[in-house]
């Protein structure tokens, strides 16, 4: 079977600062924005041939960051199948304890 990738209606992924504007996936997301990714179904394939190579490119529907977002995007920066569920954030961390010096009475 070929790729998924090149399969109209399939499930496909992307990083999401493919769609949305650097500074919406800093605001929205923080350190996450590097890493975060969104879902997509393939809406066309288009195979060009430019200065002797072939262009292969993937125009999607992306829901990412509660907009949907139709994109073309070159065939390196999509994956095939549903993207994973984000990793819920850590807590923070606490620092130690306080403990209560009481002073004797004097």
């Amino acid at each position: 079977m070929g790729d998924p990738r090149l399969v109209v209606g399939s499930t496909v992924q992307a990083r999401v600062r493919h769609n949305r504007s650097a500074f919406t996936c800093a605001l929205l997301l923080g350190s996450r924005a590097d890493d975060a990714m969104a879902n997509g179904i393939v809406t066309a394939v288009t195979r060009s041939k430019v200065d002797g190579r072939t262009s292969t490119t993937i125009s999607g529907r992306f829901e990412c960051l509660g907009t949907t977002a139709v994109k073309t995007l070159g065939l390196r920066s999509i994956r095939a199948g549903p993207a994973p569920a984000p990793s819920p954030p850590l807590p923070p961390s606490s620092p130690p304890p306080m403990q209560l010096r009481l002073c004797s009475p004097r």
